[in-house]
């Protein structure tokens, strides 16, 4: 095929080849890697959001098909472990991206990782269950403001990040036991609840509850606080950063990534959206930017 693009006033003859396998669009000119295939490497989970972000991931490819060259995404589900997994991922050979939350600015890796600043879970992560005894139920009826819950002791896990948050909205904390040993000492009265996140928190305790009967997530009260889930690729991955950022942008634009949202989570916005709770909302000091998420979106409330 010919056609002429013409500079100052002189039409040069230009050929269009066609290479198989590879198509080339106008875009071809303005951009380098026009004939590369793109591989990208999502280190990933088998949880319950994987599906939705590898989703969102397709959309913003198709949303900037036009402009970049074809792609080929391989998942990598290898359990490298959270510290592991980011140095992976900043280097770029094994996986090149994952999908977490945000975390804080200080963080030495955001160096070597760069965070699109797009968020893909419109704050649901950020909604917490509270796990409590059933004997001990009653005590949160009447709670109403958030001094009222400040009164119980909340329990965490040693090095979860939750616990800075906590402790900044002015919550007595017990943060010193493993995972595995929250259940024994909330059965223990060593703290009054254990706030986990809406989307696990009736699992946990169900997978818990042979060894731990007695106990029982509260209906009447949730917390919340800013806690972005984004797209973090390895600082190497220029090509990669660009396309993501235009694609999600495009994607939140056109109302695409809201619809895709409640097409795979339509059970927790059915949930949050009901009236029969009391919502706390928190700050999130670990945050430089609460990407639109300092109140709550999704919650019956807005």
């Amino acid at each position: 095929m010919i056609f002429y693009v013409r500079f100052g006033g002189v039409g040069l003859r230009l050929f269009k080849y066609f290479i198989v396998g590879v198509s080339c669009f106008g875009a071809c000119l303005v951009h380098a890697q026009v004939n590369s295939m793109m591989y990208y490497k999502m280190w990933g989970s088998v949880d319950g959001r994987h599906d939705y972000q590898v989703a969102v991931f397709k959309l913003a490819m198709e949303l900037t098909e036009e402009e970049y060259p074809p792609y080929v995404l391989t998942q990598v589900h290898q359990s490298f472990g959270s510290a592991r997994g980011r140095r992976e991922v900043a280097n770029g050979d094994k996986v090149n991206f994952y999908v977490a939350p945000m975390r804080a600015p200080s963080d030495y890796m955001y160096k070597e990782v760069t965070a699109i600043q797009v968020p893909i879970m419109k704050g649901l992560l950020g909604y917490r269950k509270l796990v409590v005894q059933q004997d001990q139920a009653i005590r949160f009826a009447d709670v109403d403001t958030m001094e009222k819950l400040k009164t119980f002791r909340v329990g965490q896990a040693r090095g979860w990040p939750d616990v800075e948050i906590y402790k900044h909205n002015g919550f007595p904390v017990e943060a010193n036991a493993s995972f595995g040993d929250l259940f024994t000492m909330l059965s223990r009265g060593r703290f009054d609840y254990l706030p986990l996140g809406v989307m696990e928190a009736d699992r946990i305790l169900e997978t818990h509850a042979k060894d731990h009967v007695g106990m029982q997530t509260l209906d009447s009260i949730y917390l919340y606080y800013p806690h972005p889930v984004v797209f973090q690729v390895s600082a190497k991955e220029r090509v990669l950063i660009a396309r993501l950022t235009k694609g999600l942008e495009r994607a939140a634009d056109s109302g695409r990534l809201d619809t895709l949202f409640e097409q795979y989570f339509a059970d927790y916005l059915a949930l949050l959206s009901q009236n029969h709770y009391r919502l706390f909302v928190l700050e999130n000091p670990r945050l430089e930017s609460t990407m639109g998420l300092s109140e709550p979106l999704l919650s019956y409330t807005h």
